[in-house]
């Protein structure tokens, strides 16, 4: 390798590196959140409606009765899993969801009030998972013989299981391709669970889910939802010329003191 091939190669990497950092740190954080208490009814058992929403879609029809926000039940999301058998721990990830599509890093945040009554197994999530439904990570809130929250991918052993009561509050968290799930009390105070790391492709589906492997119907409710984006700017012309162009005088002129000599 010449050495003017190394100078072009270490330019070209250190460009790379600058504009990304310019980037990083002028990125923006776009915040959404739903409190669930403008009655809305996102699927009526034959119809999709999200206009006027924060929402992208409804997934899992299949599964659910109504998914409502202060109509089933007042001021709270609820998400009627009906009964038909839904899985969300295996792919696809096929459930009864509300969902926003995301691109890049977020940090979403939910209150889950109350369990349904003590059929086993249960489920409600916080989740995050792609257009296909073949990758999802997902914080768990189980009703079972004793309550249970887990954190999981599609693919077992990654997986953290918790066995405390309900804790009201969760919270998953993207940079890149680590995703980290919270627990709490009160929202403004976290415990962490655990992070998985997965390359998931740059946007996901983030939302709320219900669902059971029995088959069991039961109401899901979700209160109090919101939603942080990383917005990062694409490289414009000018940054790269404001990045590049020294950088690319001083090896200039390092390249011609060297033909002098």
């Amino acid at each position: 390798m010449t050495r003017q091939t190394i100078l072009t190669t270490t330019l070209v990497l250190v460009i790379s590196l600058a504009t990304s950092a310019l980037q990083r740190a002028s990125a923006s954080i776009i915040s959404s959140s739903d409190n669930f208490d403008s009655s809305h009814t996102y699927w009526n058992g034959s119809s999709t409606d999200v206009s006027g929403t924060i929402w992208t879609g409804v997934q899992g029809t299949g599964f659910a009765n109504p998914i409502d926000a202060n109509v089933t039940n007042a001021g709270r999301l609820s998400i009627s899993q009906g009964s038909s058998a839904s899985d969300g721990s295996n792919a696809p990830f096929n459930v009864a969801a509300l969902y926003r599509d995301v691109l890049g890093d977020f940090d979403a945040r939910v209150e889950m009030p109350s369990l349904p009554a003590d059929t086993s197994f249960l489920t409600l999530s916080l989740a995050a998972w792609s257009a296909d439904q073949a990758n999802a990570v997902h914080i768990d809130n189980i009703r079972g013989t004793t309550n249970r929250v887990r954190f999981r991918d599609l693919s077992a052993p990654d997986e953290f299981g918790l066995a405390i009561a309900n804790p009201a509050w969760f919270r998953l968290e993207r940079e890149g391709d680590a995703f980290t799930a919270y627990y709490g009390s009160d929202g403004i105070n976290w415990t962490t669970i655990g992070t998985i790391n997965r390359a998931y492709g740059d946007t996901l589906r983030v939302g709320l889910a219900a669902w059971d492997l029995n088959g069991n119907a039961f109401v899901a409710q979700f209160d109090n939802f919101q939603l942080d984006v990383v917005v990062v700017p694409e490289p414009s012309t000018a940054l790269l010329l404001l990045v590049g162009l020294p950088l690319v005088e001083g090896v200039v002129r390092r390249q011609r003191r060297h033909n002098r000599k």
